[in-house]
């Protein structure tokens, strides 16, 4: 809803014309409602948010020419940084604050124009020359950080881009190494091949043993070593994947090794909200009197539950010395709480008998339909699908380690994530190697990158094959995670991804 509406206003949509710019859609009238009284609250404190600052002041500007011409005269040259991925309110607000002197120096990228999903619009940049005819572009093409091999991949990557400025990297940089394509079985096996080749690099350890099959691409990966170095040797190399779902397998083999890592613009998988709250879930359902997991689940989804109540159920619990969930079923509370909390106990005590006939991946399921957590996550925004990818990455999880059904097999997986959480917790105070969204990834630079999860649906991701213009972002994204390595790429990608 937040970015909704944050959106609209990059676009400089007022809440009044909202459905006129929005496909109409039961939700875009639910944001067109809520737009309408949020405003009304803003107005009412007397306060902006920060999309406010700019549309506001381009409403202001265009209503009042004198108060725009004040602010020319006191700003004659204007420099902006980055202007590939500036939004149409920025847009506007340069133009207006320019149009007297036209005194303008921007500096971007359009090759590197990757947020159109939260407003950006690189055609800002390629329009430039209409804006101001006058204006001399200078293209900045020598590249003083890849090697002659990574650039020539990185053009080749945008040469079918179908709007882009016309342009060819070069650099004098040595040739070096072959960008290396490599195959693996599924996504335990390309972090397992992720981790053994960084400590083959980092450390000078002789090279694994990989047995070619079929077409001589597929390497059997093997075990994974023990890392026995201390982390600093580790700081330029990188793992880049495109959905925060997919460090999971890479976390895992970190912590397998004892190898380092820091996860850079994300939440470790397992101290990810949506995944605590289904474990949450998960622990309540095997043992009936955890107070921790209880305090958790009661209030996800909301429910109208308080923090009263709960510290009350809680405060029976000890006096009675009984669970949370007879606790609930228990006190005598009047009205709606009582009510809910009867409901609550019910979900649970109805999911604990079905364990025995189920996985611990349909109990997930199970989990996510009965309680309303699946309704809430997929709310039909980029967040709600990134969170709902990540309870799915759970359930690879669950099919992985703990196939069976059952109490022992709920027991098994609970265990196993409980070590995982604390192997986690204590490595997050080391350096190491780096793991990140491409997104993320921009402006920085590592001697190796691996590239991960490069297959059609993940990388270039589904929703981008019906239009040319965000299969044209894929491109340029990958172009971005090329361009981050000085000195060797590795583009990895799975015959079999869960």
């Amino acid at each position: 809803m937040q970015a909704s509406i944050s959106r609209a206003k990059a676009e400089l949509v007022t809440a009044d014309s909202y459905l006129d710019w929005a496909e109409r859609s039961p939700f875009s009238s639910l944001v067109a409602q809520i737009y309408q009284r949020y405003q009304a609250l803003l107005q009412r404190d007397q306060a902006f948010d920060f999309d406010d600052l700019l549309m506001k002041m381009v409403e202001i500007w265009q209503a009042n020419p004198s108060l725009l011409a004040a602010y020319q005269e006191r700003f004659h040259y204007l420099l902006v940084d980055e202007y590939q991925d500036v939004n149409r309110a920025q847009y506007v607000w340069t133009k207006l604050l320019a149009s007297a002197r036209k005194n303008l120096c921007v500096v971007g990228d359009d090759w590197q124009s990757i947020y159109s999903w939260r407003g950006a619009d690189f055609g800002n940049i390629l329009r430039f020359h209409e804006d101001y005819p006058e204006a001399t572009i200078i293209k900045l093409e020598q590249n003083y950080r890849s090697t002659k091999i990574i650039i020539e991949a990185s053009n080749a990557v945008m040469a079918k881009a179908e709007l882009k400025a016309d342009k060819t990297l070069w650099t004098n940089n040595a040739v070096g190494e072959l960008v290396k394509i490599v195959a693996v079985e599924d996504e335990v096996a390309e972090g397992t091949y992720v981790v053994n080749e960084v400590m083959k690099l980092s450390q000078g350890t002789p090279e694994l043993d990989y047995e070619p099959i079929e077409d001589g691409l597929l390497p059997e990966v093997g075990t994974l070593r023990r890392y026995q170095g201390t982390g600093e040797e580790l700081k330029d190399y990188a793992v880049l994947y495109r959905t925060n779902a997919q460090s999971r397998a890479l976390e895992e083999a970190c912590l397998k090794t004892g190898l380092p890592y820091q996860l850079i613009g994300g939440t470790r998988f397992y101290e990810r909200k949506e995944i605590k709250d289904v474990l949450a879930y998960l622990r309540l359902i095997m043992n009936n009197f955890d107070g921790v997991s209880f305090r958790r689940a009661v209030v996800v989804p909301a429910r109208g539950l308080g923090l009263v109540t709960i510290e009350a159920v809680l405060k029976y619990t000890s006096d009675h010395k009984i669970s949370p969930l007879a606790a609930a079923q228990e006190i005598n509370l009047s009205g709606e709480r009582g009510r809910l909390l009867k409901e609550f106990a019910s979900l649970i005590n109805g999911l604990s008998k079905a364990v025995s006939q189920h996985s611990v991946a349909e109990m997930i399921d199970l989990v996510m339909e009965k309680s309303g957590l699946k309704q809430e996550l997929i709310d039909g925004t980029p967040d709600g699908e990134a969170r709902w990818q990540n309870v799915m990455e759970l359930k690879t999880v669950a099919e992985e380690r703990s196939p069976g059904k059952g109490q022992e097999a709920l027991e098994q997986f609970l265990a196993e994530v409980a070590l995982w959480q604390d192997q986690d917790s204590y490595k997050s105070r080391e350096r190491g190697l780096t793991l990140m969204t491409f997104h993320a990834a921009k402006g920085l630079e590592f001697k190796v990158v691996f590239m991960v999860g490069m297959e059609d649906g993940l990388f270039p991701h589904a929703s981008a094959f019906a239009d040319p213009r965000e299969l044209d972002e894929e491109r340029r994204l990958a172009y971005v995670g090329l361009t981050r390595a000085r000195h060797r790429v590795y583009c990895l990608y799975a015959f079999n991804r869960r």
